[in-house]
C-alpha cells in the first residue's frame, strides 16, 4: 500500500512537471524544447504508472525522462521539420509584386543577375524569362513579379 501511494505521488508530480512544461512553452514560445520535455514528462509519469517498480528510486524516473527526450525528439523531428518548411514557402512578399523599380547602374540582361532601386534599397534582380526584352537600360522602369531567394524577378514596364 506505501509503494503504491508513493507512486500516486510521483504520477502526479511527473504530470504537474509535463503540463507546467507545455504551458511554459505556450506563454515563452521557446523553439519546442519544453514542449518535448513535457512529452517527457508525461511519458515519465506513465512509465511510473506502468512499471511500479521505478517508482522507489527517483534515479531511475531521472533516466526514464533523459531517455524519453531524445526519443520524442527523434519521433517529432521529420514532422516538426515539414511543418517549418511548409511555413517557409509562404509568399511574404505579396506586398513588393507589382511594383515598380528602376535599374541600377549596369543594363539588366536575361540570364545574368542585376541591380535595381527599389523602395531607396539596392536589391539584385533578374530579368523576367518570358519578358521579350533584350536588355532594360540602366535608369529604365521595370516592373517586380517575383521574389525568390531575395532576388528580384522583374520585367520590363512597356
Amino acid at each position: 500500500m506505501d509503494q503504491m501511494l508513493t507512486s500516486y505521488y510521483s504520477v502526479w508530480m511527473w504530470i504537474a512537471v509535463g503540463v507546467t512544461l507545455m504551458f511554459l512553452e505556450m506563454i515563452m514560445g521557446f523553439p519546442i524544447v519544453l514542449f518535448i520535455a513535457g512529452l517527457a514528462a508525461l511519458t515519465t509519469a506513465l512509465a511510473i504508472y506502468i512499471w511500479v517498480n521505478i517508482n522507489d528510486m527517483f534515479t531511475y524516473q531521472i533516466i526514464v525522462f533523459l531517455a524519453a527526450v531524445p526519443a520524442w525528439m527523434g519521433i517529432l523531428w521529420h514532422p516538426l521539420k515539414r511543418a517549418l518548411q511548409k511555413h517557409k514557402n509562404t509568399n511574404n512578399y505579396s506586398n513588393i509584386i507589382g511594383q515598380t523599380a528602376t535599374v541600377y547602374e549596369n543594363d539588366l540582361m536575361p540570364g545574368k543577375m542585376g541591380q535595381i532601386w527599389w523602395s531607396g534599397t539596392i536589391v539584385k534582380a533578374l530579368l523576367d524569362s518570358t519578358d521579350p526584352a533584350e536588355k532594360i537600360p540602366s535608369g529604365g522602369e521595370v516592373y517586380i513579379v517575383e521574389v525568390k531567394e531575395n532576388i528580384f524577378i522583374v520585367k520590363s514596364k512597356k
